[in-house]
C-alpha cells in the first residue's frame, strides 16, 4: 500500500487495483490538486476545505462523516 499527503488534510491511499482520496480541498486554500482517478472519496466532515470531491473523476464512491 502506498500512503500519499497531498497538502492540508488529503491523502491518497493506493493498493493493487483501487485508491481513496481523503478530504480533497479547492484550489481557493493556495494549493491546487490535479483530477484524480479513485474509487472510493471521503469526506470527514462538511468544511469546504475537506469536500472538494470535485477533484475525484466521475464514478466513485462517496463516504461522508
Amino acid at each position: 500500500m502506498d500512503v500519499t499527503w497531498l497538502g492540508h488534510g488529503c491523502f491518497r491511499l493506493r493498493g493493487r487495483g483501487a485508491a481513496v482520496v481523503t478530504d480533497p480541498y479547492p484550489p481557493a486554500i493556495g494549493l491546487k490538486l490535479g483530477r484524480m482517478d479513485a474509487e472510493l472519496v471521503t469526506v470527514s466532515h462538511e468544511h469546504e476545505n475537506h469536500s472538494y470531491t470535485q477533484v475525484v473523476r466521475d464514478g466513485a464512491y462517496e463516504i461522508r462523516g
